[in-house]
């Protein structure tokens, strides 16, 4: 007599062990320079529509209130939203 034994499956008949997305994986880096309180100097390159001063570092957006363009400040962050961080002016570099 033959005995036939199925093979039993441990992750179930729709998992695989690989893992595949549609969206591109977004790389953060491990040394998290943008938190609250952080000290950094930056250029303002725009303004919005309220008046704030925008300026771009490593590709994250700072908004910077009574900023004009042109104007290179330290600023101190206060508040971190996603990719965006809201800043106070410290002090203006000439």
């Amino acid at each position: 007599m033959i005995i036939l034994r199925r093979k039993s499956r441990k992750t179930g008949p729709y998992k695989t062990t690989y893992s595949f997305s549609i969206y591109p994986k977004i790389n953060i880096s491990s040394d998290d320079w943008l938190r609250k309180g952080a000290k950094i100097t930056v250029t303002i390159k725009d303004v919005d529509d309220k008046g704030n001063g925008i300026a771009h570092v490593h590709g994250v957006k700072i908004i910077v209130p009574k900023a004009s363009i042109g104007d290179n400040v330290k600023v101190v962050v206060e508040k971190v939203k996603g990719d965006t961080g809201y800043a106070k002016i410290i002090e203006w570099i000439s």
